[in-house]
């Protein structure tokens, strides 16, 4: 269990000493939640943390790799001793105007890098949040016919709620954040920094996390990164599937169903998960979701055509010259042919409707049936009626 033990000299503590420990090995990014909580709200992830190590050097810490280090270096000491302290005249993120958002560009691949590039190459969409110069036209290109304004609003939202205050601090992202490679950092002059975030790729970063709270089972921090997900990839059915899942854990059905629905209308069609998944069963007797499941199961896999069920009429032998009867021997009665029973009307339809779950009496889908000629769709609608 580790301990630590925490030296305070900053504008708000003058001097003080702070103590906590933890039950598991933490990260740096857990650490850093710890102190916000314990400090909230005079401390921030700007600060400097240090430590002092074997040779008697102060040394600082701001990410993931400097973390290991500094716990290798102090271990065996208990509580581990930190430092954090507050340089004179630094000025910080936290206290500056908000990020603003200069525009969007698609980036091409350099002709040099690809001898006959296809003709349609993948691109991806990038978004600046915080800029402080025009992007250059040569690597640049604008992007045209592209819904600009809620990715504008959307993406500094969907980083904010990471940062204490909600103000996005452009060297302090989270470790998660760092190894996404969505974000490029170039200081500038007068304490200004430009951040290019890489949409494509900040997305996949918020669907990976979602699925490690899932498979960690908090559900509800799993459903802030999809919602999150489903926002910036307002084109990709994973992100809604995903949500539905957690959605559906969470007792919130109406919108596990709105969003399972929206997923099938954005292009996904495997109707056979949708059924075998666990995180989906608390909906699959909702007859919502059995109308969703048909429709993919009638569009990918169309029913069979119906096959004509030929009945062969019964040979009449001519009969042949009678002949002087033998003694003693009487003719054989004729054989009858046998009866072959007609099918069953709408036989394929109703053995497809009972497979849908519905326990309807056979003479009322009989009769539906006759009703819509064999339309399978509106005999459905009455039935969940």
């Amino acid at each position: 269990m580790p301990s630590f033990k925490i030296f305070l000299n900053t504008t708000s503590f003058k001097d003080e000493i702070r103590r906590f420990s933890s039950e598991n090995e933490i990260s740096w990014d857990s650490f850093i939640q710890e102190l916000v909580k314990l400090l909230s709200p005079d401390y921030h992830p700007e600060l400097r943390i240090q430590y002092v190590d074997s040779e008697g050097d102060k040394i600082s810490i701001s990410s993931e790799v400097e973390w290991k280090e500094c716990q290798k270096e102090l271990a065996g000491q208990s509580p581990i001793k930190l430092y954090i302290t507050e340089p004179n005249d630094t000025r910080y993120f936290k206290d500056g105007p908000p990020p603003q958002v200069l525009g969007f560009y698609v980036e091409t691949p350099k002709e040099e890098m690809i001898a006959e590039p296809p003709k349609e190459a993948p691109k991806e969409v990038k978004v600046e949040p915080m800029v402080v110069e025009e992007p250059k036209e040569e690597k640049k290109e604008e992007m045209k016919d592209v819904p600009i304004e809620p990715l504008a609003s959307a993406v500094p939202r969907c980083l904010a709620r990471f940062f204490p205050g909600g103000k996005i601090l452009p060297y302090n992202l989270p470790q998660w954040l760092q190894d996404s490679g969505a974000f490029v950092l170039k200081s500038l002059p007068h304490k200004q920094v430009d951040l290019d975030i890489d949409i494509n790729k900040l997305f996949n970063a918020f669907e990976n996390k979602g699925l490690a709270c899932l498979k960690e089972g908090n559900l509800k921090e799993a459903k802030e990164f999809f919602e999150d997900a489903a926002i910036l990839g307002t084109k990709s059915f994973i992100a809604r599937y995903n949500l539905a899942c957690v959605r559906s854990l969470l007792g919130e059905k109406e919108e596990a169903l709105l969003d399972l629905k929206s997923a099938v209308e954005l292009g996904y069609c495997d109707w056979k998960h949708m059924l075998a998944d666990s995180d989906l069963a608390p909906l699959t007797s909702d007859p919502r979701f059995q109308a969703l499941v048909y429709g993919l199961r009638l569009k990918f896999e169309p029913e069979p055509k119906k096959e004509e069920i030929k009945v062969d009429s019964p040979k009449i032998e001519t009969p042949k010259k009678e002949e002087p009867p033998k003694p003693k021997e009487e003719p054989k009665p004729k054989e009858e042919p046998k009866k072959v029973e007609p099918p069953k009307k709408w036989a394929t339809e109703i053995a497809l409707i009972r497979d849908m779950g519905f326990e309807a009496p056979e003479s009322k889908l009989v009769a539906l049936l006759d009703k819509h000629k064999g339309q399978l769709d509106p005999v459905l609608i009455e039935l969940l009626q």
